[in-house]
């Protein structure tokens, strides 16, 4: 079952997904953004544990009792993983 939940799930974002071209996307991000690559690095600094939850909410779009079956973690202990490294992540981009 859960093979063809992911097969699926990919199949949806790859037909959603659509290319921008690098001029497309600098119209519309304003200069004083951040950049991909310095969330990409904040990202990367959090702990092991923060990290992999924040990717598999955020990025590859689990819901949080998903992400309690994959890691054996209670519900309420992702949501609270998830909150701290959504602030922890502002706090390294904020500097």
């Amino acid at each position: 079952m859960d093979k063809l939940r992911e097969r699926n799930r990919n199949k949806i974002f790859l037909e959603d997904y659509k290319e921008h071209s690098l001029n497309e996307l600098d119209k519309q991000v304003p200069i004083d953004r951040l950049s991909v690559q310095n969330i990409k690095e904040a990202i990367g600094l959090l702990p092991d544990n923060y990290r992999i939850i924040f990717s598999l909410h955020l990025i590859e779009g689990y819901d949080y009792q998903e992400i309690s079956q994959i890691t054996g973690i209670k519900e309420s202990t992702i949501r609270t993983l998830y909150s701290r490294a959504k602030n922890k992540i502002k706090e390294l981009i904020k500097g």
